[in-house]
């Protein structure tokens, strides 16, 4: 997570559901993020928070793009 934006466009769709918890675990994300993070879900986990982050590909050795069907497919997987 550099800034957050997506995951937390996604806690407010996991929110409609209602669900009784809601935990965003991430490997790296910027402390920004995660501190923006704690007031909308019930916990943060994240594995690498740098005070310095220039991008988030450069702490995964494969940050290859996922395609609009492996996404599509995925949720569809998902879906309740």
């Amino acid at each position: 997570m550099a800034t957050g934006a997506t995951i937390r466009a996604a806690v407010e769709g996991i929110r409609k559901r209602q669900p009784s918890r809601i935990v965003v675990a991430a490997p790296v994300a910027s402390p920004k993020a995660v501190a923006a993070l704690q007031g909308q879900v019930d916990e943060v986990c994240c594995l690498i928070s740098p005070q310095s982050m220039d991008a988030i590909g450069y702490f995964y050795g494969d940050f290859s793009q996922l395609s609009d069907d492996d996404v599509i497919r995925v949720l569809a997987a998902n879906s309740a």
